[in-house]
Protein backbone atom coordinates (compact mmCIF):
# COMPACT_ATOMS: atom_id res chain seq x y z
CA UNK A 1 0.00 0.00 0.00
CA UNK A 2 1.61 3.24 -1.04
CA UNK A 3 -0.96 5.91 -0.18
CA UNK A 4 0.44 8.87 1.74
CA UNK A 5 0.06 8.45 5.48
CA UNK A 6 -0.55 4.70 5.41
CA UNK A 7 3.08 3.61 5.84
CA UNK A 8 3.22 1.03 8.62
CA UNK A 9 -0.39 -0.11 8.10
CA UNK A 10 -2.13 -2.96 6.26
CA UNK A 11 -5.47 -2.52 4.50
CA UNK A 12 -7.99 -5.18 5.61
CA UNK A 13 -11.17 -3.70 4.07
CA UNK A 14 -12.47 -0.90 1.82
CA UNK A 15 -15.74 0.76 2.81
CA UNK A 16 -18.26 0.41 -0.01
CA UNK A 17 -21.42 2.06 1.33
CA UNK A 18 -23.67 2.63 4.34
CA UNK A 19 -25.56 -0.44 5.57
CA UNK A 20 -28.65 -0.01 7.70
CA UNK A 21 -29.77 3.12 9.55
CA UNK A 22 -27.48 3.23 12.58
CA UNK A 23 -24.18 4.11 10.91
CA UNK A 24 -23.02 0.65 9.91
CA UNK A 25 -20.97 0.29 6.73
CA UNK A 26 -20.60 -2.56 4.26
CA UNK A 27 -16.96 -3.13 3.34
CA UNK A 28 -15.11 -5.19 0.76
CA UNK A 29 -12.81 -7.66 2.51
CA UNK A 30 -9.17 -7.19 1.45
CA UNK A 31 -7.60 -9.84 3.67
CA UNK A 32 -7.20 -13.59 3.21
CA UNK A 33 -8.02 -13.87 6.92
CA UNK A 34 -11.60 -12.55 7.36
CA UNK A 35 -11.78 -14.22 10.77
CA UNK A 36 -9.58 -11.36 12.04
CA UNK A 37 -12.73 -9.18 12.13
CA UNK A 38 -14.20 -11.35 14.92
CA UNK A 39 -11.79 -9.86 17.47
CA UNK A 40 -11.20 -6.45 15.86
CA UNK A 41 -11.88 -3.80 18.50
CA UNK A 42 -9.87 -0.94 17.08
CA UNK A 43 -8.69 0.03 13.63
CA UNK A 44 -7.59 3.03 11.63
CA UNK A 45 -9.40 4.74 8.76
CA UNK A 46 -7.46 6.07 5.81
CA UNK A 47 -7.62 9.83 5.37
CA UNK A 48 -6.21 10.73 1.94
CA UNK A 49 -3.47 13.34 2.28
CA UNK A 50 -3.39 12.96 6.06
CA UNK A 51 -2.47 10.50 8.79
CA UNK A 52 -4.97 7.65 9.41
CA UNK A 53 -7.67 8.21 12.04
CA UNK A 54 -8.04 5.79 14.97
CA UNK A 55 -11.53 4.31 15.38
CA UNK A 56 -13.20 1.96 17.84
CA UNK A 57 -14.96 -1.00 16.23
CA UNK A 58 -18.20 -1.66 18.14
CA UNK A 59 -19.25 -4.64 16.05
CA UNK A 60 -18.37 -6.59 12.90
CA UNK A 61 -20.16 -9.42 11.12
CA UNK A 62 -20.07 -11.05 7.68
CA UNK A 63 -22.95 -10.39 5.28
CA UNK A 64 -23.24 -11.48 1.63
CA UNK A 65 -19.50 -11.73 1.00
CA UNK A 66 -18.69 -8.45 2.73
CA UNK A 67 -18.01 -7.39 6.29
CA UNK A 68 -20.43 -5.06 8.08
CA UNK A 69 -18.65 -2.72 10.48
CA UNK A 70 -20.06 -0.45 13.19
CA UNK A 71 -17.65 2.25 14.35
CA UNK A 72 -18.12 4.21 17.57
CA UNK A 73 -19.37 7.74 16.83
CA UNK A 74 -20.73 6.83 13.39
CA UNK A 75 -24.44 6.74 14.15
CA UNK A 76 -26.34 7.74 11.02
CA UNK A 77 -26.55 6.96 7.31
CA UNK A 78 -24.97 10.34 6.49
CA UNK A 79 -22.08 9.71 8.93
CA UNK A 80 -21.51 6.31 7.30
CA UNK A 81 -21.76 7.74 3.78
CA UNK A 82 -18.82 10.07 4.51
CA UNK A 83 -16.64 6.97 4.98
CA UNK A 84 -17.37 5.59 1.50
CA UNK A 85 -14.22 4.46 -0.32
CA UNK A 86 -11.91 4.72 2.70
CA UNK A 87 -9.58 1.88 3.66
CA UNK A 88 -9.85 0.16 7.03
CA UNK A 89 -6.30 -0.30 8.31
CA UNK A 90 -4.51 -2.22 11.03
CA UNK A 91 -0.93 -1.63 12.19
CA UNK A 92 1.71 -3.66 10.34
CA UNK A 93 2.66 -5.40 13.61
CA UNK A 94 -0.85 -6.93 13.72
CA UNK A 95 -0.15 -8.90 10.53
CA UNK A 96 -1.43 -12.48 10.81
CA UNK A 97 1.34 -14.92 11.70
CA UNK A 98 1.84 -17.44 8.91
CA UNK A 99 3.02 -21.02 9.33
CA UNK A 100 6.66 -21.80 8.61
CA UNK A 101 7.35 -21.87 4.86
CA UNK A 102 4.46 -19.49 4.02
CA UNK A 103 5.03 -15.87 3.03
CA UNK A 104 3.12 -12.71 2.18
CA UNK A 105 3.63 -11.44 -1.38
CA UNK A 106 5.13 -8.16 -0.09
CA UNK A 107 7.75 -10.20 1.80
CA UNK A 108 9.03 -11.66 -1.49
CA UNK A 109 10.35 -8.40 -2.93
CA UNK A 110 13.77 -9.00 -4.47
CA UNK A 111 13.44 -12.80 -4.48
CA UNK A 112 14.04 -15.00 -7.53
CA UNK A 113 11.36 -17.47 -8.59
CA UNK A 114 12.64 -20.95 -9.38
CA UNK A 115 10.73 -23.83 -10.89
CA UNK A 116 11.79 -27.45 -10.67
CA UNK A 117 11.43 -29.25 -14.01
CA UNK A 118 12.29 -32.92 -13.73
CA UNK A 119 15.76 -33.06 -12.17
CA UNK A 120 16.81 -29.51 -13.09
CA UNK A 121 15.81 -26.08 -11.80
CA UNK A 122 15.14 -23.08 -14.07
CA UNK A 123 14.34 -19.41 -13.48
Amino acid sequence: MSAAGTEGFLAVARIARPQGRRGEVAAEILTDFPERFEDLHSAWLERPGSEPEAVEVEDAWPHKGRIILKFSGVDSISDADRLRGRLVLVPQEEKVKLPSGSYFVEDLTGCRVLRKVGESTEE
